[in-house]
């Protein structure tokens, strides 16, 4: 109990659990100032899974006391989209993701990180929301789906991506 409430340690909560193959998340970017995307990979270690499973982010702003999902995702598009509350701009927020096969099945969520929330872009240029520096893990044969932990994203969230040749 930490001021009356209970504590909980974020980076340690486990939204879902199960045998469903997880993805590899790269580092947030914003897309917008309330905005996120995340890349994601097929994790190397898992040969059994479907490009139909969805994959979700998760977002908590502990101010708000307030949790936002995003969109069901496949897996095959390889990057999740979740527009957040506006009023979140200028809060702490921390992630999670995880995927649903099609029987309703979850994988273990993974904790990608947390930061400030901030205005963007910046005239500076510098980025508005750090992560923190440590690395998010993904289940490996050293350390099984039940006994990987997530600790954090590796970056901060970088300017939006310039659109590749072709505009695609």
């Amino acid at each position: 109990m930490q001021d009356g409430e209970l504590a909980v340690d974020l980076p340690e909560l486990r939204l879902s659990d199960g045998p469903v193959a997880p993805v590899a998340f790269d580092a947030p970017q914003l897309l917008d100032e309330a905005t996120i995307s995340i890349d994601f990979e097929k994790n190397p270690l898992h040969r059994n899974c479907s490009q139909d499973d969805s994959v979700f982010l998760v977002a908590y702003c502990p101010e708000y006391k307030d949790f936002d999902f995003s969109d069901a995702t496949a897996r095959r598009r390889k990057q999740v989209v979740l527009r957040l509350n506006e009023a979140w701009v200028g809060k702490e927020v921390h992630l999670w993701g995880f995927v649903v096969d099609n029987a309703r099945r979850a994988s273990q969520s993974i904790y990608i990180g947390s930061g400030i929330l901030g205005d963007f872009p910046t005239e500076t240029g510098d980025d508005d929301i750090d992560f923190q520096d440590d690395e998010a893990t993904v289940p490996t044969a050293d350390a099984p789906a039940a006994e990987a932990v997530a600790t954090g994203a590796v970056t901060a969230f970088a300017a939006p991506r310039a659109a590749p040749p072709g505009g695609k």
